[in-house]
This record gives structure tokens, C-alpha cells and sequence, in this order.
């Protein structure tokens, strides 16, 4: 099974990080001061479509978006394969070696919609 797809937890350590444990998407708090002193973190429920788009993203292999991600994230898709941020072949949508090193630029694009 594709690691994007299956059942996996992933845990955050340190400041700023996420988990999910396939329901809920955790953040500690953002700044080493405030997740130091154990301030709350914040939880939200997880979208698992999301998930799997973001996960699928995050890893070298790709992710092979379906019909519904590819027309919802038609713009930035496009705009980051003419930027060279992401590149595409045989339907599997990836980050460049430059996208890594922007990713978090990238990830924002695709939150926002």
C-alpha cells in the first residue's frame, strides 16, 4: 500500500510540528517559547482527501491526483509547473528539486483554496 494512502500516524515533534492520526491533524504551538512551556496545541479535523494531496506531495515518488484534485487545484497546479516548483509525467504530480526548497511556499498555495 502507498504510504499516502494507507492508514499511517505520523507525529510531530518540536515547534510548529503536525500529526495526524488519520482523523485529526494536530500543530504544536508555533514559537520554541510557547511549545516549551506546553502551551495548547491546536487540533482541527482532518480533510482526508487533503491529507492524502499534501502527504502524496511531500514524498519523492509523487502523488497521482484524481480528476476532482486535478480541477480543484488547476491554478496553482499550473502556475507551479510554469515556475518550475512541480513537474509532472504519466499523471504523477511531484515536487522539483527547487519546489522542495520552496515548499512551504507551495503547501500555502493550495491551503488557501
Amino acid at each position: 500500500m502507498h504510504p499516502a494512502e494507507g492508514d499511517h500516524i505520523r507525529i510531530g515533534f518540536g515547534a510548529d510540528a503536525h500529526s495526524f492520526d488519520g482523523r485529526m491533524r494536530r500543530q504544536n504551538p508555533e514559537s520554541i517559547e510557547d511549545y516549551l512551556s506546553g502551551a495548547a496545541r491546536s487540533d482541527e479535523t482532518a480533510h482526508l482527501s487533503d491529507e492524502r494531496f499534501f502527504i502524496g506531495l511531500r514524498l519523492s515518488a509523487g502523488i497521482r491526483p484524481g480528476p476532482e484534485e486535478w480541477r480543484r487545484f488547476d491554478a496553482p497546479i499550473h502556475r507551479f509547473l510554469d515556475a518550475g516548483l512541480l513537474e509532472t509525467e504519466d499523471g504523477i504530480l511531484r515536487l522539483t528539486n527547487r519546489g522542495v526548497l520552496l515548499s512551504n511556499e507551495v503547501f500555502q498555495e493550495f491551503l488557501n483554496l
